[in-house]
């Protein structure tokens, strides 16, 4: 282990004594002698020279030929084909290639690399002692930085071996640091690798794309983005091209310095007066009014064909007067209006309006009526009588049909028939033209309807309570409760009573009735039928077991019993509580009761004295 660790040492000292052509230990010549060439192990060609030192050394002499081998020799000029065993032999030359060493001394070669005698002092990313070719300088794999031999691990221009014996660094041009946009807005600092393994800080000029202060990188690429190009230049496609002076053809106003493309020409203004133009012969790039007579961009051809101009020669159109006519007359589509063309003495082709009253614009004849036999001949908002539309009535006014009125409706009132805002059957009125219900206007949609009083607030009204309401909207009595649209409830001071209760009561609602749920009838919560003299019994029969029996079923004896009848073969007590006389509502007497603990199977009388007897 000692060893290893001083091989790992050395291995440096020697690589430097090797590229220093230091020839054994004589570190401080200043002329030191050749190095010897190393001696092939199996043939090929011979080790090359040594090295000379320092400055004035002289060359080493070159090395024996090896023997004739096979091809496929590593690097340093050792034989090839299979490697032999390394030859440790100790002679009068040195140890031969691939022995194990801690100094060049000890090898014939004088170089000991990696721990072995090798026969050249390796290059950076080359060993020595690679398995089967101990003693030759072979290729590290590629990715390996041994000994940070290219660049400092971590560092963006640092590199890495290629696998072929050399290092591989980044290209030049990658970025190796920060990089910053100039005040220019053109140039861009940046750091960058030279392609060595050095990082450099460069000024690079984008010209003609400007720099991209938010990537800190020269723009690439102006398309969507003018503002990628420098002001002398302008954006087409992708790339930025240079603008043009005044008179050169364009396509688009960011291709001149005037910034204007007008008929197809940079152009000294925007030139968008009518009859002027930036291409007449002698005067391309100027704008010049056109001549009199010519309109060569079609500025004075107007909406009709009739009403058509021409330049006047001093950037005007001249268009024919205002009373000719440029087509026949018709009806408006979205009101009662004939319409007949004209020219405006501006090239438009105008329509001349004439307001028919409460004619109809009759579209067969493109004009006015004059009169009418029927409705028809009348505007929506007027009818026909004795030869004359007449205007439609307002809400309210007294009619006789409903076509006279505006809205189409003619109720009747208390009084006399008067145009209503909407239908209005009874019981609600008109007289006043807005169809009310009690007063009130009902929503679009609702009718008036009856509503009732809901004193005690259970959501049952009061049949004597009635009043008229919209269906929408529920009136209120005069403690500000709703009224409800059902008139179902008996007796509306008790909230207890109303449909559907199902609690029994010992006390009457209010009134000395025990009718709590509205059916007309006191129902009784415990049975006052039964005599006094009957007893309890079993309520089973043949189809169903006894008490007692194999299936035990308790609460099975009573003092009236089911009996199965047709395709109902059930059994059982039909009353087993009694108080065998007749018990008024709110009274208490003895209630009986047949025995129903559990699996209990006689014919025991129960009794519990001060039963009340509960109704509903």
């Amino acid at each position: 282990m000692a060893r290893t660790r001083l091989r790992l040492l050395l291995v440096p000292l020697s690589l430097m004594l090797a590229l220093n052509g230091c020839g054994g230990d004589e570190f401080e010549s200043s002329t030191g002698s050749g190095g010897s060439g190393g001696a092939g192990d199996a043939g090929g060609m011979g080790g090359s020279g040594g090295t000379g030192a320092s400055d004035a050394g002289d060359a080493g002499d070159a090395g024996d030929a090896g023997d004739a081998g096979e091809p496929d020799a590593p690097v340093d000029g050792s034989g090839g084909g299979e490697p032999d065993a390394p030859d440790t032999t100790v002679e009068d030359a040195g140890l031969g290639l691939g022995a194990a060493c801690d100094d060049g001394d000890e090898c014939a070669s004088k170089f000991c690399v990696d721990g072995v005698c090798c026969g050249a002092a390796c290059g950076p990313c080359l060993v020595c002692n690679a398995l089967g070719h101990e003693g030759s300088c072979t290729p590290v794999p590629e990715g390996d930085n041994p000994n940070e031999v290219c660049g400092p691990q971590g560092e963006p221009c640092s590199g890495a071996c290629d696998g072929a014996g050399d290092c591989a660094y980044p290209t030049d041009g990658s970025p190796c640091g920060t990089a910053n946009c100039e005040s220019n807005g053109v140039d861009l600092t940046a750091q960058q690798c030279d392609g060595f393994g050095t990082c450099e800080t460069r000024l690079i000029s984008c010209d003609p794309f400007t720099c991209d202060s938010t990537a800190a990188a020269c723009f690439t690429s102006c398309e969507g983005n003018p503002d990628a190009c420098i002001p002398d230049a302008y954006c087409h496609g992708t790339t930025c091209l240079g603008k043009q002076l005044l008179g050169a053809a364009c396509d688009q106003p960011e291709m001149c310095y005037s910034n204007l493309c007008v008929d197809g020409f940079c152009c000294d203004s925007p030139c968008s007066g009518t009859c002027e133009s930036c291409r007449i012969a002698g005067s391309v790039g100027t704008c010049t009014a056109v001549g009199a007579g010519e309109d060569p961009d079609g500025e004075c051809i107007g909406s009709d064909a009739d009403c058509s101009g021409s330049c006047d020669g001093a950037a005007h159109c001249a268009f024919p007067g205002t009373s000719l006519t440029c087509g026949d007359a018709y009806c408006a589509a979205t009101d009662n209006t004939q319409l007949e063309p004209r020219c405006d003495g501006t090239g438009q082709c105008k329509d001349v309006p004439t307001d028919c009253g409460l004619f109809d614009c009759e579209n067969t004849i493109g004009a006015c009526l004059a009169s009418c036999v029927d409705h028809a001949a009348c505007v929506p908002e007027a009818y026909c009588e004795s030869n004359a539309c007449n205007a439609k009535k307002d809400n309210a006014a007294v009619c006789s049909q409903p076509y006279e009125c505006l809205s189409g409706y003619c109720e009747s009132t208390s009084n006399q028939p008067r145009c209503c805002n909407t239908e209005c059957p009874a019981p609600m009125d008109c007289a006043s033209g807005e169809c009310l219900c009690q007063g009130l206007t009902c929503p679009v949609g609702e009718t008036c309807v009856p509503w009732f009083r809901d004193i005690d607030q259970d959501s049952y009204g009061d049949p004597a309570g009635l009043e008229l309401g919209c269906e929408g909207t529920a009136p209120k009595d005069i403690n500000g409760n709703d009224y409800v649209r059902n008139m179902d409830d008996c007796y509306d001071i008790n909230a207890a009573a109303h449909p559907g209760q199902t609690a029994w009561f010992q006390l009457h609602r209010g009134d000395g009735s025990f009718d709590y749920d509205c059916d007309q009838i006191a129902e009784k919560e415990y049975d006052d039928t039964v005599t006094a003299s009957q007893t309890c019994s079993d309520c089973k029969n043949w189809q169903c077991k006894n008490c007692g029996g194999i299936w035990q079923v308790d609460e099975t004896y009573g003092y009236l019993c089911k009996i199965p009848s047709g395709t109902d073969t059930t059994c059982g007590p039909l009353v087993w509580q009694s108080f065998k006389a007749a018990k008024p509502c709110g009274q208490s007497g003895t209630l009986f009761q047949c025995n129903h603990q559990e699996n209990v199977c006689n014919t025991t009388q129960l009794s519990q004295p001060n039963t009340v007897q509960r109704c509903r």
